[in-house]
Parts: C-alpha cells; structure tokens; sequence
C-alpha cells in the first residue's frame, strides 16, 4: 500500500473523499506521525546497515534514523556493548591494542569501537528503525500487516480536526489496540528463531541514550 492509497482508504472510512478540509499534505504528516508511534512502541521497522571500517579510525556514524541497536559485527563476528568509559579506556594509551573490535559504546548517536580498527573489517548493524518523513513519492515503512491499521489513527487526527470528540474517542481506542497487538506480535517475531525459554523483549534491543 502506498501513502496515496492509504490517505484515500482513511478519507473513504470518514467519508471524505475530495474534502479539502483535509489537505494531502496534512495526510501525509499523519502517516508519518502513525508511523513514527507504531515503530516506537513495537519496533517493527528492521535492517541491516553494511559498511567497512577504517584503520585507526575508532568513531562511526549512526545509520540514518536508527532508534536502536539488536546486534553489531565485525568481520562476522558478534561484539559486545560495554560502558564509553571501558571502551575509551581500552583505546586511550599508546600501547593500546588493535586489531578487529570486540566491544563498542555509544554516545551521541556516534559508535565507538575497542580496539580501534587495524585494517578494514565488514561492519554489520543489526537496527530498529524510525520512519523517514513521507513524501509523495515514498513508501509506507512499516510493515504491509500494519498497513491498515496507520488509518485508525489519520481517522482520529481527522475527528479531532472536526472537533468530533466522541469519534475522536472510538478511534483513540482503536489505535491503542493495534499498537499493542503489533508490540506482541513483533516481540514474539523478535524470539521466533530462539529456544522456548521465558526471557525479557524489552531487553532483548541494546537501546541507547536517547530512547
């Protein structure tokens, strides 16, 4: 579904078809705010950012838009999140060991690795994602299941727009719904290819500070 079709499946859910109460441009901004609180509250938007390090290069950017991180590699193998201070620390000397990382820290969206890269080893970044703003021409970032869902909300923005609270109200309910069964359905997509032991989703995503 793209944006197109779901702004015009809300306006017909509201019957609204042709209204300009309602500007194309306002639609929009609702998709992206539905977007925005879906992929928040359930982490349902996913990928895996690819890139090389650098040698002696010791600080990396954030990919674009990322919320969080499940996993880093390097050279295919899983490094572990330590405290800033460890990582500094473990790079701060002269003698201070190089080689392929094994920890990492974050801080102000910018990854630091430990030791510092010797050479170029293929870095992998297992994020949770927030949606790009949407534009005309871009595509619906949550997953297609959800995709229907986004209307319960652009409805409840357009019934408060209306100052129809009582649908409002409806709406409001609805939306609340569909977050919370997508937060449980992705926990359990999260844990689908793991052994049947109880353990904790929330902890299952190495956030970072800003979350």
């Amino acid at each position: 579904m793209t944006p197109t079709e779901l702004t015009d499946y809300a306006r017909q859910r509201y019957n609204a078809v042709g209204d300009a109460h309602f500007a194309d441009g306002e639609m929009r901004r609702y998709i992206w705010q539905a977007q925005m609180e879906l992929a928040k509250e359930s982490l349902c938007i996913r990928s895996v950012y690819t890139t090389s390090t650098v040698a002696s290069q010791q600080e990396y950017s954030f990919p674009t838009s990322t919320i969080s991180i499940k996993r880093i590699t390097i050279a295919g193998n899983k490094i572990e999140p330590r405290s800033l201070e460890e990582v500094l620390d473990l790079s701060s000397s002269v003698a201070s060991p190089t080689g392929a990382s094994y920890i990492y820290a974050i801080w102000n969206e910018v990854l630091y690795l430990a030791p510092i890269p010797d050479a170029v080893y293929a870095l992998k970044i297992f994020s949770v994602n927030e949606p790009q703003e949407v534009t005309t021409t871009s595509i619906l970032e949550v997953p297609s299941r959800y995709h229907l869902d986004l209307a319960e909300f652009i409805n409840e923005q357009m019934t408060l727009k209306d100052k129809n609270y009582q649908g409002a109200a409806l709406y409001t309910v609805k939306w609340k719904e569909a977050k919370r069964a997508a937060k449980v359905f992705e926990r359990k997509m999260l844990r689908g290819q793991q052994l049947s032991f109880v353990k904790d989703a929330d902890r299952m995503i190495d956030m970072w500070g800003s979350m």
